[in-house]
């Protein structure tokens, strides 16, 4: 946990808040993707120890796309009132969780 909370603070992450400023929907979404492809790019070394194979791996790219739908931020922050953080919380511990990872923090 350390390491990651480390590796963490040093990374750029996307800024959402910034791409919701933009106005023109294309460009909005060429900024929002060229900023989360370039996330990914520079953060692929530590999440690919996130990666899974086998029967998990259907089942953790359903629960990707569907953590990072509109929709399911919609329902859970919308409709059920969570918090962006809580809706964060609990889309990071489902996904965790299918991909057989400790979604207690101890697993290091």
């Amino acid at each position: 946990m350390a390491c990651s909370a480390h590796w963490a603070a040093g990374q750029v992450m996307p800024d959402s808040d910034a791409w919701s400023r933009i106005s023109d929907p294309g460009r909005r979404l060429r900024t929002g993707l060229s900023d989360l492809y370039r996330f990914y790019r520079d953060a692929e070394p530590m999440l690919q120890p996130f990666a899974v194979r086998g029967s998990r791996r259907k089942r953790l790219r359903a629960v990707l796309g569907h953590a990072v739908s509109f929709w399911t931020w919609r329902s859970l922050c919308l409709d059920q009132s969570l918090t962006d953080r809580e809706a964060v919380q609990a889309m990071t511990a489902l996904a965790l969780a299918t991909a057989g990872h400790d979604t207690t923090g101890t697993d290091g």
